[in-house]
């Protein structure tokens, strides 16, 4: 886990906007909500076609469509039975900051609204990308608008954060198991729940990430990267070589500063420029960030 660390970018490619995307089940909430509807209805579909994903029978699309369709349940049972679910509470904090933010979820709309009802936050349609679920009676039918190309996970999360950041976003991902994998590879800077998978993953493929427990702590995190004039930072570990790559070394063999940027978290209409960088002379370690702000 890295504390207090910051990704710093050439001042020409420094985005205007932050956004974060963020997973759902599991990340936001305290239980898969699929499963627990399954769990209620259907718990011996359930324990077949888990074992079948699992083993590599079926895809992720498929475990949700297959799971889901079988609920012979009305749309009132359906949110009645998600009161079960629950959320890591500190996302309300997360959404009285106003961060900008776009929920990214392979399981569904209504899955996520009808969850997050129950702790009196209503998102627009526009704020959850996700997959559509439609009810005739008792019958329901799941619709798969953001499919990725491969009809695997049923939600192309890495082509959503493409998207934002083709629109001039600094996108930032917040996940937790395989489904969110690809879209860790292309943020721009990813925070993944303490305990789960991904961090496994990141691990292995040496992206950097901030482990966190609740969203609490995401938001301390973003308030600690500015403070005033002074950007404090402890990777805790040699600077990146993306980082590195930044710089030049003049004829004395001293490092020179290029033109770069560092958004402010609280405001996107300020940036600071970077004045002088603190950096240990053996290790690399980048321990403190000079900056001066302005109007943009």
């Amino acid at each position: 886990m890295r504390n207090n660390s910051i990704l710093i970018t050439k001042g020409e490619n420094v985005s205007k906007k932050l956004i974060f995307l963020i997973d759902f089940d599991i990340t936001i909430s305290k239980r898969d909500s699929t499963d627990t509807l399954l769990s209620v209805y259907q718990p011996e579909l359930k324990a077949d076609i888990r074992k079948k994903y699992r083993s590599g029978e079926i895809t992720m699309k498929e475990y949700l469509q297959t799971g889901i369709e079988s609920l012979n349940i009305t749309k009132e049972e359906f949110l009645e039975t998600l009161k079960l679910v629950g959320i890591d509470e500190t996302f309300v904090d997360f959404v009285k900051s106003g961060i900008e933010f776009k929920i990214v979820s392979a399981g569904t709309k209504l899955n996520i609204s009808g969850v997050l009802r129950n702790y009196g936050i209503d998102l627009n349609e526009d704020e959850i990308i996700s997959n559509d679920i439609k009810f005739d009676e008792n019958k329901i039918t799941v619709s798969f608008p953001y499919l990725d190309k491969e009809q695997y996970y049923g939600v192309d999360k890495k082509e959503a954060v493409q998207k934002y950041q083709d629109e001039g976003y600094t996108v930032y991902f917040v996940g937790d198991g395989p489904s969110d994998y690809r879209a860790i590879e292309v943020a721009d800077f990813s925070f993944v729940r303490k305990g789960t998978r991904a961090i496994k993953f990141c691990q292995e493929n040496e992206i950097d990430f901030f482990e966190f427990e609740n969203f609490d702590e995401i938001l301390n995190y973003l308030s600690d990267l500015i403070t005033d004039d002074v950007v404090n930072i402890q990777f805790g570990q040699p600077i990146p070589k993306k980082v590195l790559d930044m710089y030049r070394f003049d004829e004395d063999g001293e490092m020179e500063i290029l033109n770069l940027l560092v958004p402010d978290y609280r405001n996107a209409v300020f940036k600071h420029h970077i004045l002088d960088l603190k950096i240990h002379p053996e290790t690399f370690v980048l321990e403190e960030v000079i900056v001066e702000t302005f109007v943009d």
